[in-house]
């Protein structure tokens, strides 16, 4: 929550986030853990991923909360319309659920992969396509908390404070699981890439 602060750095945290638990999980797959006695630390591990890719993380989120914003302001607009031009909203959410889900799977590849951000973002497309199961299960994770502090009134101050202090990592960790079994298939299609 700390490097969330200057908001300008959520992607580089989400990214650092998602670095750590897969290294994390990665660790204890391995048994090195249990084989030397060691420990993790986990933020020394985060703030090593921090650092790693500043701008590109950063320049990422820049990219995603512009579509958002962009989006959001054309909805209203288009809300307010009548006829074809009410139909178009339907094209802005459509877009809007691409980045979403863009965003979610391209902030795991810019922690532990290398290389440009154009071909990150089209790994992450084939991740999220190769598995519609995994992709809904973390678009509902990430989604509905939102949603519950955006609609629900009453209790907005409750779901604000359990998403930001418990939730985002929890989140984080389910969908870093869920993401960590099909990285071994994204690095195989580098692979793949690199020899074509």
């Amino acid at each position: 929550m700390i490097s969330c602060i200057p908001v300008i750095t959520i992607g580089q945290a989400l990214s650092a986030l998602y670095g750590s638990i897969i290294e994390m999980l990665e660790e204890e797959e391995s048994d090195r853990l249990y084989q030397t006695g060691g420990t993790i630390h986990p933020l020394k591990v985060y703030w090593k991923y921090f650092k790693k890719h500043f701008l590109g993380d950063t320049a990422c989120f820049i990219a995603f909360a512009g579509i958002m914003l962009f989006g959001s302001m054309n909805l209203q607009i288009c809300m307010t319309w009548q006829g074809f031009m009410r139909n178009l909203s339907s094209v802005i959410i459509a877009v809007m659920l691409f980045a979403w889900v863009l965003f979610i799977f391209l902030f795991s590849l810019l922690a532990r992969e290398e290389g440009k951000v154009k071909d990150l973002c089209v790994l992450a497309l084939a991740e999220a396509v190769s598995s519609p199961v995994r992709t809904l299960s973390c678009l509902i994770l990430y989604t509905v908390p939102m949603v519950l502090i955006l609609l629900d009134q009453a209790n907005k101050p409750l779901y604000a404070f359990i998403f930001c202090f418990m939730g985002f990592a929890l989140i984080a960790r389910i969908c870093g699981v869920m993401m960590h079994t099909s990285l071994e298939k994204v690095r195989r299609l580098r692979k793949k890439g690199e020899k074509a």
